[in-house]
């Protein structure tokens, strides 16, 4: 009977559809436990990266503190870089020379102290090595954040010498040389430097 045919027809196609998608829901739910396992193994070993890392850094800063006070100075900084193979390799993998370490040693001194903490070297280090922007650009972050800091002061002085001698032409000339320094961070922000230097 055809008729019969086409309601049998029907219920197979409806029976086969349901199977497929039950199916296709199990494969899903497989995958989606897969992909969690995946990021949670991700993570754990992210971790122990991190304080692998860590530790070498905890190592190499032990070696460079020559005198063992807890802390390394500029020239403890310098003396590292010239005599330690690790410290060598880990400022290579950073692009960071001897012309460098000056800027280093100040960007890694976060408290301006003069001394470099256990904690701030390796945290710095650590971030430097392993941060998208790399080390040239923390660097430039870094130099434009001191340009900011010596305009503003700058500016806070001619300010007062231009309070106490009311001249003119030396106002003018201040103001001048103030627009320059202006100009110059907003072209450094347009490019996207100065945006994030506290990161």
């Amino acid at each position: 009977n055809p008729a019969t045919a086409i309601i049998f027809i029907g219920a197979l196609m409806t029976l086969v559809f349901g199977v497929l998608n039950l199916i296709v829901a199990v494969i899903v739910d497989v995958f989606a436990q897969r992909r969690d396992r995946d990021v949670f193994a991700l993570a754990t070993e992210m971790e122990e990266e991190e304080r692998d890392q860590k530790a070498v850094l905890g190592r190499i800063f032990k070696r460079i503190d020559a005198d063992g006070g807890g802390s390394i100075s500029y020239d403890e900084l310098v003396r590292g870089a010239c005599k330690e193979p690790e410290f060598q390799r880990w400022l290579r993998v950073m692009d960071i020379d001897s012309r460098d370490l000056e800027e280093l040693f100040a960007i890694v001194d976060e408290d301006g102290k003069g001394e470099i903490e256990p904690g701030e070297f390796i945290e710095a280090l650590y971030r430097m090595s392993t941060s998208d922007s790399r080390t040239a650009m923390k660097f430039v972050k870094h130099i434009v954040s001191r340009i900011d800091k010596q305009q503003k002061d700058l500016n806070g002085k001619f300010e007062k010498i231009v309070d106490v001698e009311p001249d003119t032409a030396v106002s003018s000339d201040i103001q001048e040389l103030s627009d320059k320094l202006d100009n110059m961070l907003s072209v450094l922000t347009g490019m996207g430097v100065h945006s994030g230097i506290h990161e």
